[in-house]
């Protein structure tokens, strides 16, 4: 099948537009976040899964592809729901958090791996308004930190984790039999 980069962009807003909330959907007994966390969850999950899906985008066409599919989103984001401002902030964060890679703790029973998604949460809880933990001024960054209900971090990381796999699943499969048209970037020009 052919597409264009504009069509690769929608792909992902469409699928996740009609999902059920990330909050909901990934929620899971024991990992059960307090409803107070269902903007920061619902927020960072959807722009996780987006991060996840434009991984893919570069793995099979390459930087440039992935760099205007990512405009296409935050244009048609900012378009339909007036979100693409927050979202290109928190894509910001998340690049951020996943340059710190994955740590391994070692224990008397060997070595835990904390999964690169913690860092994440944590950037999430901290740094994005949806976060009732939002922190306004780096003075406050400790006293944040202590208020975060415990386990929140890892719930979501685990939240984060779940939404990454949903996205790889559904779409890598999809996306190797995608053939980019040649005129698909010829600027970035959104359809009417």
């Amino acid at each position: 099948m052919q597409s264009d980069a504009y069509q690769l962009a929608m792909l992902p807003i469409a699928y996740l537009s009609g999902q059920e909330d990330p909050f909901d959907r990934y929620r899971n007994g024991e990992m059960a976040l307090d409803d107070t966390y269902r903007d920061v969850v619902n927020a960072g999950v959807w722009a996780y899964q987006l991060h996840a899906y434009l991984a893919l985008i570069h793995a099979r066409f390459g930087r440039e592809i992935q760099r205007v599919v990512r405009e296409y989103q935050l244009i048609i984001l900012d378009r339909e729901a007036g979100a693409g401002a927050a979202t290109r902030k928190t894509f910001e964060l998340i690049d951020g958090a996943l340059a710190t890679h994955t740590i391994e703790i070692p224990t008397r029973q060997g070595t835990v791996e904390v999964p690169v998604e913690m860092s994440v949460a944590l950037s999430l809880l901290l740094d994005i308004r949806e976060s009732p933990h939002y922190v306004e001024s780096p003075v406050m960054l400790d006293v944040q930190v202590g208020r975060i209900e415990p386990d929140a971090d890892w719930n979501l990381a685990t939240y984060l984790s779940r939404g990454r796999g949903d996205v790889v699943a559904t779409f890598s499969p999809m996306l190797e039999n995608i053939s980019l048209r040649s005129d698909s970037v010829n600027g970035l020009e959104y359809p009417e």
